[in-house]
C-alpha cells in the first residue's frame, strides 16, 4: 500500500467537503505534502500498476480540488500508459474537482489509444456541466459522434437535463449521426444474416466483449440482465430482433434508469430497489438517498 506517513492519518478522517474547502486555501500544506508523495508513487513506472493506481485514487481522493492534479494528468497519461492502468486512473478522475479538468483530458485524448480514450468520454457523459462541455467540442469538429456508443448517444438524447437532451439531438441532426429511431428497419435490413450458418467460436468471442457485462450464458459473464442461457432454442429471426431492439420488450426490472444527483452526477443503471428514502442502481452498484 502506498505511503502511510503522519499526515496522511491526521486527515484521512475528514469528510469530502472539509478536504475542498482546506484545499482552496494556500495556507495549509498538510494536504499537499503526502498527495505530491502520492502522486510521486502513482508516477513511478519501476513501481507495480497495482501500487501506482493505489496511490493514484488516494492522492484524487485525498485532494480533489487540488490543480496539482492536472500536473499529474499531464506526466501520467501518456501513449506508453498501459490501457488498463490508464483506463481505471481515468475513472478515479471522477472525484476530481478542477476548473480546466474536462479542457486538459479533451487535449490529450488524441495521444492516447482507444481504451483511454473512450474512458475519457465515458467520464465526461458521468458529469452534467462535463457532458455540456464535451457537446460543445463536439459541435466544434474536436469530438466526433461516431466515437460515442450508441448507447451513450442514445443516452444523451435521454438525458434527465432535457437542455441537454435537446442540444445533442440538435447537434445529432446536423452532424447527421443521428440514432435510428425505426427500429423494425434496422432488424429488416439485418434479417438476411439469419440465413448464414454461424460460427461458435466467433459468436463466444462477440459475447465475451459486448454481452458478458451484464448477461449470463451457462458459466460466462455477469447476472445482472436477463439469463441467456436456452437462447438457442429460439428462432434465430427472434434472436436477431432481441440484439438490435432490446428495448421492444423488457420487463420493469431490466429497464435502465438516468439519476441526476444533487452535484451535477448522472448515474445509468437497472432499479435494484427502492424505498421511501433509497434508490439502489445496478451498475457500478450505487446507492442513493432521497438527498442525493
Amino acid at each position: 500500500m502506498p505511503i502511510p506517513n503522519r499526515y496522511f492519518d491526521q486527515v484521512a478522517g475528514w469528510s469530502p467537503k472539509t478536504l475542498e474547502m482546506i484545499s482552496a486555501t494556500t495556507k495549509f500544506n498538510a494536504i499537499d505534502t503526502p498527495q505530491g508523495e502520492l502522486f510521486t508513487t502513482a508516477l513511478d513506472t519501476n513501481k507495480p500498476a497495482d501500487e501506482r493506481l493505489a496511490a493514484w485514487v488516494q492522492a484524487i481522493k485525498l485532494c480533489p480540488s487540488n490543480t496539482r492534479i492536472l500536473d499529474a494528468i499531464q506526466q501520467l497519461f501518456t501513449p506508453q500508459l498501459s490501457p488498463e492502468l490508464g483506463s481505471k486512473a481515468i475513472e478515479a478522475l471522477q472525484a476530481a474537482r478542477i476548473p480546466g479538468l474536462t479542457q486538459q483530458l479533451l487535449s490529450i485524448r488524441g495521444s492516447l489509444g482507444p481504451k483511454m480514450s473512450g474512458s475519457i468520454l465515458t467520464l465526461l457523459l458521468a458529469r452534467a456541466d462535463t457532458t455540456e462541455v464535451l457537446l460543445q467540442s463536439i459541435a466544434e469538429g474536436k469530438v466526433q459522434f461516431a466515437e460515442l456508443q450508441l448507447d451513450q448517444r442514445q443516452a444523451l438524447l435521454n438525458h434527465p437535463t432535457k437542455a441537454i437532451s435537446a442540444r445533442a439531438k440538435e447537434l445529432m441532426e446536423s452532424k447527421g449521426a443521428a440514432v435510428a429511431s425505426n427500429r423494425q428497419a434496422l432488424v429488416d435490413q439485418w434479417m438476411p444474416v439469419t440465413g448464414i450458418k454461424g460460427d461458435l467460436q466467433n459468436g463466444i468471442a462477440m459475447f465475451k466483449k459486448h454481452c458478458a457485462a451484464c448477461h449470463k450464458h451457462g458459466e460466462m459473464g455477469v447476472s445482472i440482465g436477463p439469463a441467456l442461457t436456452g437462447m438457442a432454442v429460439h428462432p434465430k429471426e427472434e434472436i436477431l430482433m432481441n440484439v438490435l431492439d432490446p428495448s421492444r420488450s423488457v420487463e420493469n426490472n431490466f429497464r435502465t434508469y438516468q439519476i441526476l444527483t444533487t452535484d451535477g452526477s448522472v448515474l445509468t443503471g437497472m432499479l435494484a430497489g427502492e424505498s421511501a428514502n433509497t434508490l439502489r442502481l445496478i451498475k457500478d452498484i450505487h446507492v442513493l438517498t432521497t438527498e442525493d
